[in-house]
């Protein structure tokens, strides 16, 4: 029953600084920004030695593609949920444009694989033409990135609309209604409206796509995604960080798919890496944040706790949590518990804070917690009421003789010199003594004749221990 002093609690962490309201105020530490360094140089290794390969014909493994889709989409779809989540706990423009960002890329990945030539038929379904999945690459690569540079602006902009929580549900809903509108409607455009668009591939090659403009348009808009990722980059979320990963991913993605020219080429396999990458990166990062975010929470948790049933300077339990206990102790079915309630006060510590100030008396007060401690054995405990009143709980003693050995044990070390600062000083204790069942059996009573005990200590001189006697009446 021995009261830890610290309980858990990580004491360089502020009550106040700790506060995390979203997972956009979780810094990154600087073990995760040299994480993420290693990350992206080898991102830009498996770009620049792919290079010289990527245009070699590979083996067409036709399961490839659903299989990378479709972890891409879950882990997109997952990643949009719980930035809605976030959205609706801390209704914040960056979160909201970051989560409907993930819920176009994860959404239009669907239909893109649904209409690449050779996955579920030669042609693609839904009557796709041979223009459908290419256009639907270039809506979601292009969509992408520009998501994530809005959020980037906004949130280096500081541009936070004052959402009123209450509000905050129904406007993620309205994002989530509005974002699958426009997966459908560029969806209908690549299925149905391909003629009015240009031709950019032919048998699987992606020459016209770069030669019509349109794929550098999309390499341009991912490299100014990068460039607002990285723009005032020196302290950022940790949520920023995955960002700025996945917006790296992307652009080294459509950097291959573009130099590459073709399908199921090294360079088009090793892009759809990149692709698979830029998706996991940011659940992964909220994953890490959440984790922390519960850690601090628990933290403040175990701190709310120890500052409830503790008492702050000494670390010893308080009297709730002194009460408590008894109360637990006290039982019908245990109406036969023996136990000694010893209560006690320091002789002449207000002496003590007079002449060598409050200073002195808060470490004497400390040293008398710890003595106090080692007075007793584990399955007791110790507590201060207040001032220089302590109670202890002892369970350990069997009989009258050994609640004397503890007595004599704690007057022996609380009058033991102690040296503070410069200064030698010397107190003695009084002890009342209240024994369960025989001085009372309901910890009221009890604590009312342990006073009481304590009281006739003091009349009899000080420096003593006394059992309580009651009082004749006369």
């Amino acid at each position: 029953m021995r009261v830890n002093h610290d309980f858990g609690v990580d004491r360089n962490l502020s009550t106040s600084n700790d506060r995390m309201n979203s997972l956009l105020d979780v810094p990154s530490s600087k073990g995760q920004l040299y994480f993420a360094s290693i990350i992206a140089a080898l991102l830009f290794l498996v770009f620049f030695a792919t290079l010289p390969f990527s245009r070699h014909q590979s083996v067409i493994v036709t399961p490839f593609l659903p299989s990378v889709l479709s972890i891409m989409s879950v882990s997109e779809l997952i990643t949009a949920f719980l930035l809605f989540v976030q959205f609706v706990v801390s209704p914040r423009l960056p979160m909201l444009i970051l989560a409907v960002t993930y819920l176009y890329s994860g959404m239009i990945i669907i239909p893109h694989l649904l209409a690449f030539p050779g996955v579920f038929s030669n042609g693609g379904l839904m009557d796709a033409t041979s223009q459908t999945a290419i256009w639907l690459w270039v809506f979601w690569h292009s969509g992408f990135p520009l998501g994530l540079s809005l959020y980037g602006l906004s949130n280096h902009l500081g541009i936070s609309p004052s959402f009123k929580r209450q509000n905050s549900a129904l406007i993620a809903v309205v994002g989530m209604l509005l974002t699958l509108i426009c997966v459908v409607g560029v969806s209908w455009l690549a299925f149905r409206g391909t003629h009015h668009l240009p031709t950019i591939v032919q048998s699987g090659d992606y020459h016209l796509l770069v030669t019509s403009g349109v794929g550098p348009v999309v390499f341009l808009i991912n490299l100014f995604c990068v460039s607002v990722m990285l723009y005032r980059f020196k302290r950022v979320s940790i949520m920023h960080l995955g960002v700025t990963l996945a917006s790296l991913a992307s652009l080294l993605d459509v950097s291959l798919t573009l130099f590459t020219g073709g399908r199921y080429m090294v360079g088009w396999y090793v892009a759809r890496y990149n692709s698979l990458l830029a998706s996991l990166i940011l659940l992964s990062v909220l994953l890490t944040a959440i984790t922390q975010l519960y850690r601090k929470l628990a933290i403040q948790q175990w701190r709310i706790t120890y500052l409830a049933y503790h008492d702050p300077l000494t670390g010893l339990a308080n009297r709730r949590f002194f009460s408590e206990t008894i109360a637990e102790l006290y039982t019908a079915e245990n109406e036969q518990f023996c136990c000694a309630i010893l209560m006690l006060d320091l002789d002449g510590f207000k002496q003590v804070n007079d002449k060598f100030g409050h200073d002195t008396g808060d470490k004497l007060l400390k040293e008398t917690a710890v003595r106090l401690n080692h007075s007793v054995r584990e399955e007791d405990m110790v507590a201060r009421l207040g001032g220089d009143e302590f109670i202890l709980l002892v369970t350990s003693a069997k009989s009258v003789a050994d609640v004397k050995v503890i007595a004599a044990r704690i007057m022996d070390m609380l009058q033991r010199p102690i040296l503070i600062g410069k200064n030698v000083i010397q107190v003695t204790a009084s002890v009342g003594i209240a024994l369960r069942p025989d001085d009372g059996k309901n910890y009221p009573d009890l604590l009312r004749n342990a006073d009481e005990a304590l009281y006739q200590a003091k009349e009899r001189g000080k420096n003593r221990y006394a059992f309580y006697v009651p009082r004749k009446t006369v």
